[in-house]
């Protein structure tokens, strides 16, 4: 992978959840109240060794640090700071994976899905409406002791690390 592919992946993972991130806060510290909340990847965690090259393994882990960190420096001004390691969700983009795989290997649509699935405690992928759950909790009052977390939304692959 050329460095200059590896600078613009840089910046769409690192920089712009910096830059998101940051964007808010002036506002979140003059109401002394506010919520980040990063989508990241379980990635964070745990290297994914089948991906093609090695910047998302680097960089995931960076994003939860920086979010680590400014959650410690915002916590005494009523603003949380967290960090979503998701596993696999269930969206378009996923499906077009899966399909594009069957078609590269041979096999059915069926049977990508199922070893997919296999290797997941619910054998099944997450669902956007449960991402949402949790961001919304996590945006909310109830929240307001929850800062500085990476928190794993993988049917239960973590569980295992």
């Amino acid at each position: 992978m050329p460095a200059s592919e590896y600078q613009r992946e840089f910046r769409q993972l690192f920089v712009s959840a910096w830059a998101l991130a940051t964007a808010c806060l002036p506002d979140m510290r003059t109401a002394r109240w506010g919520r980040v909340v990063n989508i990241g990847s379980g990635v964070a965690r745990e290297p994914a060794t089948e991906l093609p090259h090695v910047l998302p393994n680097v960089v995931r882990p960076a994003v939860a640090g920086m979010h680590r960190i400014l959650a410690a420096r915002l916590a005494g001004e009523g603003v949380t700071v967290n960090n979503i390691l998701t596993g696999s969700i269930l969206t378009e983009r996923n499906l077009s994976y899966w399909n594009w795989l069957a078609g590269e290997t041979g096999r059915t649509f069926d049977e990508v899905t199922e070893q997919f699935h296999a290797r997941i405690p619910l054998r099944r992928q997450g669902r956007p409406e449960e991402m949402a759950a949790l961001v919304a909790f996590l945006c909310s009052q109830r929240a307001g002791r929850i800062t500085g977390q990476s928190i794993p939304v993988d049917g239960g692959i973590s569980r295992h690390l």
